[in-house]
């Protein structure tokens, strides 16, 4: 999982943190490479499952040129607002039904919480 901060923050002594070495490369297009390069394939299995430089100091990737850049993070930010936007619709929805339910079993409102909907 990436998680992207640009302020202090405290992290476990588990996470990697990443800094590009290329200006040309900005933070958006770093969090989608790091997400595609999976690196948890390279976790040690142990007691609890970490991810060590030595394991992925040998992982490389290409640096695109600057229209490749751009092209793929226009992209990539009009699929995130296409999944942004549908998840607002799924809580609608999941909302909606919920309130369906509630009215079809005659629940009081104020006791919905109470009240699981099948999927």
């Amino acid at each position: 999982e990436v998680h992207i901060t640009n302020q202090d923050c405290w992290i476990s002594d588990n996470a990697l943190i990443f800094h590009p070495l290329v200006e040309q490369l900005d933070v958006f297009f770093c969090e989608n490479v790091l997400e595609i390069l999976h690196l948890g394939r390279y976790k040690i299995q142990s007691v609890q499952p970490l991810i060590t430089k030595s394991g992925i100091n040998n992982v490389l990737f290409p640096i695109p040129s600057m229209q490749e850049k751009n092209e793929f993070n226009k992209v990539a930010l009009n699929f995130h607002s296409v999944i942004n936007s549908a998840n607002g619709e799924i809580s609608k929805l999941q909302s909606l039904r919920t309130s369906l339910a509630n009215i079809s079993t005659g629940v009081p409102r104020g006791n919905q919480d109470n009240i699981e909907v099948l999927e």
